[in-house]
């Protein structure tokens, strides 16, 4: 008793500080240890569970979500895909194309240096799970390569740089849905809804290769002064919102990719033209 009555401010102080890092440490680890269980479990059983967040807001990587294209029968014709991810329970290796062992069909709209890696919010899991009267969905539904957590579309800006495992990447641009993506879900209706709903995920550009797995926490490094969100860009790219302002805006984006940036020229001398 006696002993603790002596302890100042500042000891009480410093041991507070210690309990608070302690805690927050091992909440930290809870979380990477539940997402890697929960990724192992989909990629056994399939299975999402929709219930499960985080215990914290920190951005997280949950899963890891890769494939080869493979040829499937769509309307009686032979067509080559990789959008049928699968979860992967070990760390794999992030180049500046692609993840080691993934692959893009169709190279002239998926993949190269802006569309090197596509990341879907988890958050979104539970709407489209309504929307198509499905019990679960596997990470990677959406052809994903990273299911992420804490990053919403409203929320990510074009440009911002993360840091996820030991790789370093850039937002690029939203993603637009293909006829691919209404076969593997067995569902024409989702194309539109997918694309006005807003929540269309994002490319990644690679600034450093590394490693990333489940359970890697996800940094934001840094955002350029002058951007939007992907939202925004989702609006101006493929809603008709905005306006010649707006256009103008985003065309002086530093990292705005070349796909963008021919969209929002020709959409902005339309406007011109239209007067």
């Amino acid at each position: 008793m006696n002993l603790i009555c002596s302890l100042n401010h500042t000891t009480v102080f410093g041991i507070e500080q210690l309990v608070e890092s302690l805690v927050k440490s091992l909440v930290q680890q809870f979380n990477a240890r539940i997402t890697q269980y929960y990724a192992l479990l989909s990629c056994i059983l399939s299975v999402t569970i929709e219930s499960w967040q985080p215990l914290d807001n920190i951005m997280k990587l949950i899963s890891v979500n890769i494939s080869q294209p493979a040829s499937i029968e769509i309307n009686g014709d032979a067509v080559l895909t990789g959008i049928h991810k699968v979860p992967q329970n070990k760390r794999i290796w992030l180049n500046k194309i692609n993840l080691a062992g993934d692959g893009q069909a169709d190279l002239t709209v998926h993949g190269g240096e802006f569309q090197a890696v596509y990341s879907y919010p988890i958050e979104h899991y539970a709407h489209w799970q309504k929307f198509l009267g499905s019990q679960s969905l596997p990470y990677g539904t959406f052809g994903e390569n990273f299911t992420v957590s804490g990053l919403l579309e409203t929320d990510v800006y074009m440009g911002d740089i993360f840091k996820v495992g030991g790789a370093i990447i850039q937002a690029t641009m939203p993603r637009i849905p293909c006829f691919k993506l209404a076969h593997k879900l067995d569902n024409t209706a989702i194309i539109k809804d997918f694309l006005w709903s807003g929540y269309s995920g994002f490319y990644h550009k690679v600034i450093e290769e590394g490693e990333v797995g489940a359970g890697d926490e996800i940094t934001l490094l840094a955002r350029d002064e002058q951007s939007i969100s992907i939202r925004a860009a989702l609006g101006l790219y493929k809603l008709n919102e905005g306006d010649a302002a707006a256009l103008s805006y985003a065309l002086n984006i530093k990292s705005l990719a070349p796909l963008l940036v021919n969209a929002f020229n020709e959409r902005l001398a339309k406007l011109d033209t239209d007067g």
